[in-house]
């Protein structure tokens, strides 16, 4: 039988925002990228930043974690959830999640890496999420962000129906250090990108994406999870993976 899936409402300028960190607390150690990444977020896209109470907290609880994510999706104001960044503990919060509460109130969530856990909890409640789209990275680390990464996020967040993906004409794999505060205006390194996409096999699949970090499925399968059933999901699927660090 096909999954059906929830539609989400599209954004608007001037909305409230959450802004979470419910997989790692790098928030709590290095708060001036997650000031930039939030700075970008208002002015590029011009949303209204809210912050909860463990955002910035140095190893808050599962449970606490957890109430953070139930009272975003709650929230009437709230419109849609940005992550400051992933981690490595977030299958932990899962079991504090109120199904409820989300199913009643879905709204677009954006994360990537650890978030994987939480994409996947909303997967199997019919809610799409967004994976990509990190405060403290994408968002943060450039003096100004990479304009396919902008062009993608405003479609994913304010717009609907098909929006084409072109390969990118230059790469960067330059890590730029958080601790040193001058790194959030310096311009890493790209280089050309002459190959454009590289295919395995066919070039042309159709289907709704699942997938995400490979250490975080791997973790959340060992935890016993509940995965889609591929067999008689007579849907097709995509699969898409990318690997931490």
């Amino acid at each position: 039988m096909e999954k059906s899936f929830k539609s989400l409402e599209p954004l608007r300028p001037g909305d409230k925002v959450a802004i979470l960190s419910p997989a790692g607390d790098a928030a709590s150690y290095f708060p001036w990228v997650l000031d930039r990444g939030v700075e970008q977020l208002e002015n590029k896209f011009s949303l209204s930043a809210v912050e909860y109470t463990t955002t910035r907290q140095r190893k808050p609880s599962p449970e606490d974690r957890a109430r953070d994510v139930n009272e975003a999706f709650a929230n009437p104001d709230i419109k849609a959830i940005f992550t400051a960044i992933g981690g490595q503990e977030q299958v932990r919060l899962l079991q504090h999640l109120d199904a409820d509460i989300i199913s009643a109130n879905p709204k677009p969530y954006i994360g990537y890496s650890d978030n994987t856990n939480i994409i996947q909890y909303l997967w199997n409640l019919g809610i799409p999420a967004y994976y990509g789209g990190a405060l403290m990275t994408q968002f943060a680390m450039q003096p100004a962000m990479f304009e396919m990464t902008t062009d993608s996020l405003r479609h994913a967040l304010f717009d609907k129906g098909w929006h084409t993906l072109n390969p990118s004409s230059e790469f960067t794999d330059i890590e730029l250090e958080w601790a040193d505060k001058d790194n959030l205006y310096r311009q890493r390194t790209v280089e050309p990108n002459h190959n454009g996409w590289v295919w395995s096999g066919t070039k042309y699949a159709e289907g709704r994406l699942w997938g995400g970090c490979v250490e975080a499925l791997i973790g959340y399968l060992v935890a016993g999870k509940q995965i889609p059933d591929f067999k008689r999901q007579r849907e097709d699927i995509v699969l898409f993976l990318e690997t931490a660090e």
